[in-house]
């Protein structure tokens, strides 16, 4: 049996699956894709060049925590990791993880060490916090690893049973914000998140998908700066400071609309999506739409 399941949910990914597809050892590790009702060409690329793959076709685009939650559900291995079609780790970075992961029975979340495009232009989003991480906070006898509050759903490998018996994402969200609520109940649970020292990803961020048109970027930002931040904060507090924080955003940008009125400039796009998602949310709404579609701008 294969060590390891490779996840991925993909949304016209055409540009970047075959790639992707192409850094995974495929004798070695599984693959799941769920894919999100791509209307391109990636589901004839995964059938026609990767037939050995399971594929799950959801029926339209139901969100990054969904369509997770549902490969998920496939997942017969002992570890299992979540991976963007724009991010790849090479097979000595997995090996590492593997290695690392299976040496606590508490740790329940592994992340590699995060670079850009370029590898002189290293940034790590495996960590939120300031500026990483130093090198003598790493631990373990041969200080393999450390522990972090956070790290990225773009890539994040972890133990399949600690998954099942706290559940993976929440399918409140539609995009974004989905793994800082998973780690925070990892943090709750008292189980470890860490970052491998001896591991690398290379992220391509914002290129999973095709170029995406002005609409489709207006309903990105809506979830990603307006309505996730406030039903991330309903997940990890409550309601109450949810709406509060709600309330708090659409007044601010009220204010900001003020003052930009009175030197005849417009809101952003990011104001607009705060204001309107923010709206949405203490009005009662979720996330999707009656027909089940991530809610748009």
């Amino acid at each position: 049996m294969a060590a390891l399941t490779f996840i991925f949910v993909t949304y016209n990914s055409e540009q970047i699956i075959d790639l992707a597809l192409s850094k995974i050892d495929q004798e070695k590790y599984k693959v799941i894709i769920s894919d999100n009702g791509s209307t391109d060409n990636t589901i004839a690329i995964i059938k026609q060049k990767y037939p050995n793959i399971t594929l799950i076709e959801n029926k339209k685009n139901i969100g990054f925590a969904r369509a997770n939650n549902i490969a998920f559900k496939q997942v017969k291995t002992d570890l299992f990791a979540l991976i963007n079609p724009d991010c790849f780790i090479d097979n000595n970075s997995i090996l590492e993880l593997i290695k690392v992961i299976n040496l606590d029975e508490n740790i329940a979340l592994a992340g590699a060490r995060a670079y850009g495009a370029k590898l002189n232009n290293k940034y790590d989003i495996a960590n939120v916090e300031a500026d990483l991480i130093a090198e003598k906070n790493y631990i373990g006898e041969e200080k393999l690893y450390f522990v972090a509050k956070f790290i990225s759903g773009c890539f994040m490998l972890g133990k399949t049973n600690i998954f099942r018996e706290i559940g993976l994402f929440d399918d409140g969200f539609f995009l974004y914000c989905e793994d800082n609520e998973l780690c925070k109940r990892m943090n709750k649970e008292n189980y470890k998140i860490i970052v491998v020292k001896n591991s690398k990803q290379i992220h391509l961020s914002g290129n999973s998908t095709k170029e995406i048109d002005s609409s489709m970027n207006k309903a990105i930002n809506w979830h990603r700066f307006g309505y996730s931040k406030c039903y991330y904060s309903e997940c990890v507090h409550n309601k109450f400071i949810a709406k509060f924080n709600a309330a708090k955003n659409i007044i601010r940008i009220m204010i900001i609309f003020i003052v930009k009125l009175f030197n005849f400039r417009k809101l952003t796009n990011k104001e607009k999506a705060v204001i309107s998602g923010s709206f949405a949310y203490l009005m009662g709404k979720s996330a999707f739409d009656n027909n089940g579609n991530g809610r748009k701008f």
